[in-house]
């Protein structure tokens, strides 16, 4: 070989050496871009545009579908050579079969088999992406860009996935800030003190289920003697509930202050609710008035558990359920015509005024409760103090629910009659 031929064989790989430098560098230098990308928290979508662009001009791949999982659904999330409508295929059955790098030469699915390598992405055994190659061939040089390709998926998958757990220690603390609102609400709307004279007794029990729940209860004795009570049951949880209910609680003793009837009450009542909640969410409520002069207890139950009242003067061993009224409160802009209950309590009785938390507690064989064992017990301890009342009425509730977690706030507001 001439000297000259030889020159040009060398000239020819240094080229050749020279353009996979430059190559690499190039390579290098737009990683460098998705990471600085990342660094600077560019959204989930521009990354995957970048590493589609990466892929497809400095890598070379022509064919290539990249999926990742979005709210538990999986989805194509970038592609190359592949129009839209090719990557809408309900895959997650199919990548249960891919734990590792792998070719497709035998792949059965149709979708699936024109493609030449599939590359999973998993954190602690857990999937994270999919991305599939095609016509990737077994040479050095695309071994090479298939170990590439793994390196760049690998990096933002992993940033993806970062983002989303970002995401949710942040949804997480702002959680935690919205429940701590909450509970501060709700503890200012929670008595600390309720009426007590020789002509009637009030004890309450309130267990909310994660600090801060939607059930309410009060009581005041105004100036003329009479004494007015409630108990609430506010829907949904949290902080719109908290603040629901401080409207109501707010609304409840403004309109009390003026209140001519206990019917004209409630409906003014039900308007002030439904100008805040514009029928999207409602009130239960039970709402009694009592005057210790002539002992009549007069009372609206607006779509609530109905109270047992315990009376030696009454039918069915001396109790009855208070269910006279209406339908729940903030659901509709006028109330139907509605009757207000009365009783006669000149020979006292116990009032059980309670939520659904009480009767729907559930035990660890998934029993509730339930209304008849709530009876059964009202009726063993309608001679106990209030306190005692509540007391026992703990015990029965812890006794019967075990190791069970429980699903809703537990509300008790008992009242003795004289």
């Amino acid at each position: 070989m001439s000297a000259s031929t030889l020159t040009k064989a060398e000239n020819s790989e240094q080229d050749l050496l020279l353009r996979a430098l430059s190559l690499k560098q190039l390579q290098i230098n737009r990683l460098l871009n998705i990471t600085q990308s990342i660094n600077e928290n560019v959204p989930a979508d521009e990354l995957f545009g970048m590493y589609a662009s990466f892929l497809n001009w400095e890598i070379g791949i022509r064919l290539m579908a990249l999926y990742f999982r979005r709210q538990g659904v999986w989805v194509c999330a970038a592609r190359i050579g592949l129009e839209e409508a090719e990557t809408k295929h309900d895959l997650s059955e199919e990548f249960g079969r891919f734990t590792s790098l792998q070719r497709l030469d035998d792949e059965q699915h149709p979708f699936l088999r024109q493609f030449s390598v599939v590359i999973p992405v998993q954190h602690k055994e857990e999937p994270l992406a999919y991305v599939f190659l095609g016509d990737v061939e077994g040479t050095h040089e695309m071994y090479n860009k298939v170990q590439f390709v793994t390196t760049i998926t690998n990096v933002i998958a992993v940033a993806i996935e970062n983002k989303r757990l970002f995401k949710n220690q942040l949804r997480q603390e702002r959680y935690q800030t919205e429940l701590a609102l909450a509970t501060e609400i709700q503890r200012s709307l929670v008595p600390d003190s309720l009426p007590r004279t020789d002509k009637f007794d009030l004890a309450a029990l309130y267990i909310p289920r994660f600090g801060v729940g939607g059930d309410f209860y009060s009581a005041e004795q105004f100036d003329d003697g009479k004494l007015l009570f409630c108990i609430a049951d506010i829907a949904g949880k949290g902080t719109g509930a908290a603040l629901l209910m401080s409207n109501f609680e707010a609304s409840f003793w403004s309109l009390a202050q003026t209140r001519t009837d206990l019917e004209s009450f409630v409906r003014q009542l039900n308007s002030a609710l439904f100008r805040v909640t514009r029928g999207d969410r409602f009130v239960t409520l039970f709402v009694g008035e009592y005057c210790p002069t002539n002992q009549v207890l007069h009372y609206v139950n607006a779509g609530h558990n109905a109270p047992l009242l315990m009376c030696p003067k009454l039918e069915r061993d001396g109790l009855r359920e208070l269910d006279c009224g209406c339908t729940f409160l903030g659901a509709f802009e006028e109330l139907p015509p509605f009757e207000v209950g009365e009783h006669d309590l000149s020979k006292g009785g116990l009032l059980l005024c309670y939520t659904d938390g009480v009767t729907e507690l559930t035990n660890e064989q998934d029993a509730m409760f339930g209304e008849e064992h709530l009876e059964a017990f009202a009726k063993t301890h309608c001679d106990d103090s209030v306190e005692a009342f509540n007391a026992a009425l703990l015990q029965e509730l812890r006794a019967f629910q075990g190791d069970a977690e429980a699903t809703d706030d537990v509300t008790v507001l008992t009242v003795r009659f004289s």
